[in-house]
């Protein structure tokens, strides 16, 4: 579930403007008040108070955690970036507005 909130924040989706980002944020804080506010005190159904359960599997709970509930800052892109590049391709696709039919180009593909 974390990382699935984490994938809705990298989107610029935040408590206060989607709902499944807002229940995964509380239910996450849930857990973890359930645990006794520690991360690693986190068992999925099938552990038993931490038996059988690597050290990987306990660091990647308190990760994910962590990447899933922080907030994100986004930066505007360097003016040298493949970021900048794929902005500027996406406007320039928008700005062309919506395929004239012409078959030649495949779906998806910009045309130039």
């Amino acid at each position: 579930l974390a990382e699935f909130v984490d994938n809705l924040r990298q989107y610029g989706c935040t408590e206060e403007n989607d709902a499944q980002t807002r229940d995964g944020t509380r239910y996450l804080l849930g857990l973890y008040k359930d645990a006794g506010n520690r991360w690693f005190n986190v068992s999925a159904p099938d552990e038993i108070h931490g038996e059988n359960v690597s050290a990987y599997n306990k660091m990647h709970k308190a990760w994910t955690a962590y990447v899933g509930l922080h907030r994100r800052v986004f930066e505007a892109p360097g003016p040298e970036t493949y970021q900048r590049a794929a902005r500027e391709m996406l406007a320039l696709s928008r700005a062309r507005g919506s395929p004239s039919g012409d078959e030649s180009a495949g779906a998806g593909q910009l045309r130039l």
